[in-house]
């Protein structure tokens, strides 16, 4: 939005040129909601590997279609700071965390004045639509029933919270102890009618070369964790980039040019001229793929400007080229990538100065 893409009447309120006027963007917000329902341990048991490895699916109706329930195990007290002040659950506690996986709650996401440094306002409207909380109830009294139940006698001392509510006071706690899964998703959405901002390309509507390819993109929040949605996500985008030919032809380039050098046992950088041979191919990648919003390469060295963020992760392989993404750990390709565009400006800048991407397009 801070680019001029979005609603009209938002930006110019904000005082920010339009660009294109998209009401899709930052609309049609959505995030998996939970409740913590916490058990005290029968004899303490420290957290192992990540602290949960036991999840299922199910659903608050027997009538839906699919389930619209998950319910991930935590080996310690997952709760908000609202319900930690009102139970005081002691250290040795597991919890159920009962999620609701196919909200109909839609929020949106909003400027609140035309800098980078202004506050960005979420509006999650978590539990605005009756069926969510119908659901988050559904959700707390199967967490209980499992909780309670003499499999899990063993390892429980006693229910910390919530109990045996009821009523009004159920629908209070569940407010009260609601938290996010940090799923939020869907505020660029695919799709062909007037709130939709990007096409089945991940091209975003009246802009030239500008795609994303995250979360935002998805028009209803899967049901489930998002993480592997994503990575589907860039690699679909990253897949039709590498079937663009210039974008082929010109990592053909750059990855010749490394199997040469490598062939002669020769360094990388290692007189002026190859280091500006290098940096020259490499700029040129930038700029062929670098506006295009995707997250095509990345590595842990990196410095984090917006022109190294944006060669992420783009798999091509045609005769014998190695992929991007299989030279992670190798230091000749590092060095080739930081003498390369250490120094190169961002050519998105020029399009759209008033937001640099850092790699990722979303960003409202």
């Amino acid at each position: 939005m801070l680019s001029g893409i979005g609603d009209q009447a938002e930006l110019q309120r904000l005082g920010i040129p339009v660009v294109q006027h998209l009401p899709g963007v930052g609309q049609n917000f959505q995030d998996h909601f939970g409740i913590g329902c916490v058990w005290e341990y029968q004899q303490p048991l420290a957290p192992r590997n990540q602290g949960g490895e036991a999840t299922f699916f199910w659903k608050s109706n027997p009538g839906l279609d699919t389930p619209d329930l998950q319910t991930c195990q935590g080996e310690f007290a997952f709760c908000s700071a609202e319900m930690a002040a009102k139970f005081n659950p002691p250290a040795a506690c597991w919890t159920l965390f009962g999620g609701v996986v196919r909200p109909k709650s839609r929020g949106q996401i909003r400027l609140t004045g035309p800098n980078p440094d202004d506050p960005v306002q979420i509006e999650a409207n978590t539990l605005s639509h009756p069926d969510d909380l119908r659901a988050g109830i559904a959700c707390v009294e199967l967490c209980r029933e499992i909780g309670n139940s003499a499999a899990l006698r063993p390892f429980t001392k006693r229910e910390v919270m919530p109990g045996n509510l009821r009523g009004a006071e159920l629908e209070d706690f569940i407010r009260d102890a609601t938290a996010t899964y940090f799923h939020q998703t869907c505020t660029a959405k695919m799709g062909r009618d007037s709130m939709s901002v990007v096409d089945a390309q991940l091209k975003v509507y009246g802009i030239k070369n500008l795609r994303i390819a995250d979360g935002s993109i998805m028009p209803r929040v899967t049901t489930g964790n998002t993480m592997a949605p994503c990575i589907i996500i860039g690699e679909r985008a990253a897949g039709s980039l590498a079937e663009r030919p210039q974008v082929r032809d010109v990592v053909g380039v750059a990855f010749e040019g490394l199997r040469r050098k490598r062939s002669t046992g020769n360094t990388l950088g290692r007189t002026a001229s190859h280091a500006n041979e290098i940096q020259a191919v490499l700029v040129l990648v930038t700029i062929q793929i670098g506006c295009t919003g995707v997250p095509l390469f990345a590595h842990p060295n990196f410095s984090g400007k917006a022109s190294e963020m944006q060669l992420r992760r783009i798999t091509v392989s045609r005769d014998g080229v190695p992929q991007f993404w299989r030279q992670f750990g190798d230091p000749l390709l590092n060095r080739l990538i930081a003498e390369g565009i250490s120094s190169s400006k961002d050519p998105c800048d020029r399009r759209f100065p008033n937001q640099r991407s850092q790699g990722h397009a979303s960003r409202v």
